[in-house]
């Protein structure tokens, strides 16, 4: 499947498929496995314009700065108050792939902090 989808007529969308830049071998190791730690792997940087988040050129998201920066702030305030934890960390990811991948099942326990 090509990542961008180029058709010269009137009236015709172009679309980058995203899909396909996110699942190509030559950008990701084992693409198809969802594996949230290749992000924690030391001196590990993606290959430009190897993930799209937020979309790109003149449609991208326009708050994509202040999500992230939401984002932050909200996982620092979790973790601050409560102990976060996987139930069982060798337990493997469940995962429905479409146009995301979401986890479907991720069991943790949650303690308050003292």
């Amino acid at each position: 499947m090509s990542p961008v989808v180029i058709i010269t007529a009137a009236e015709t969308i172009i679309r980058i498929n995203i899909d396909a830049i996110h699942h190509n071998e030559e950008y990701w190791e084992e693409p198809d496995k969802f594996n949230p730690d290749r992000w924690m792997v030391e001196e590990f940087e993606p290959k430009k314009n190897s993930f799209i988040m937020f979309g790109g050129g003149l449609r991208v998201c326009p708050g994509r700065k202040l999500a992230m920066i939401k984002l932050v702030g909200l996982m620092a305030l979790l973790f601050r108050k409560y102990e976060i934890d996987l139930v069982d960390k060798e337990a493997p990811l469940k995962t429905e792939s479409g146009i995301l991948t979401a986890c479907t099942e991720l069991l943790v326990e949650i303690k308050l902090r003292n």
